[in-house]
């Protein structure tokens, strides 16, 4: 199967050109929320999908199909490290657009990732915003559930992913259900408070948590159904008399 091309924050088409011109075709996708970048995206690169959406309203893994992705690009706005910038970071939003880079890492796991800006941007990393959002504090709020209290939950603060509607940290300590129960909270929890939870392997005896902003309404990359949708969803795909469904046989043999 083919592997993808992917150009995050594509512009007019320049870095689509030079992908072009070193590959020997254009990107598969280009993402950018302005519309009239991607329009002159589209006519320097018309065989590519474009997708007019803030990048973090973009499922990597629902906008590849799940298809192979070879090479993700990423040229985040460079206002807040570039020595032209002058005075005060512009935006706490603009310097965690990276932070979009890590989430296509986790879900996709591109074979190659180039991310393109000023050299300043080495001094990037992890910035707590000076005020939590109110999704910053529904995300804790679980995290805290889950870990006996948000100051015992076993993740370290230095390295936790901020971003306006996504938060990530590194666990260290399993999750199970039912007999230490905190797999089972986390999931009703996410369900309740309307967050789409997703962990996965970071290395031996660590997971990675992250937590996504959802709401009522929208498609899948946008919504997310509370504890009573996603029970009725789940009793519609498996009633009480699938085989799955555990039946007590003592309670059965009685009948």
């Amino acid at each position: 199967m083919r592997e993808l091309i992917v150009d995050s924050f594509a512009g007019g088409g320049g870095a689509s050109t030079g992908i072009e011109m070193a590959l020997g075709r254009s990107p598969d996708i280009a993402i950018n929320h302005d519309a009239t970048a991607l329009a002159m995206h589209e006519v320097n690169h018309p065989g590519t999908l474009h997708l007019t959406e803030d990048v973090w309203n973009v499922d990597p893994y629902a906008a590849t199909g799940g298809r192979p992705v070879g090479l993700a690009w990423f040229s985040p706005d460079c206002k807040h490290f570039s020595k032209a910038k002058g005075g005060k970071p512009v935006s706490k939003n603009i310097r965690g657009l990276a932070w979009v880079v890590v989430h296509w890492a986790n879900t996709v796991k591109p074979r190659v990732i180039i991310l393109e800006n000023v050299e300043e941007f080495q001094t990037w990393g992890p910035a707590a915003p000076e005020e939590l959002n109110d999704f910053h504090k529904r995300a804790f709020t679980v995290l805290g559930i889950v870990g006996g209290g948000i100051y015992n939950a076993p993740f370290s603060w230095d390295s936790v992913y901020w971003a306006p509607n996504a938060i990530g940290v590194s666990w260290f300590k399993s999750l199970a259900t039912y007999d230490f129960r905190d797999l089972t909270r986390f999931v009703l929890l996410c369900h309740e408070a309307r967050i789409r939870g997703e962990i996965s392997s970071l290395a031996p005896q660590y997971l990675r948590i992250m937590l996504h902003q959802r709401g009522v309404e929208g498609g899948m990359a946008r919504r997310h159904p509370n504890l009573e949708e996603a029970l009725a969803e789940w009793r519609a795909e498996f009633p009480a008399d699938h085989p799955l469904v555990y039946r007590d046989p003592i309670a059965e043999s009685a009948q």
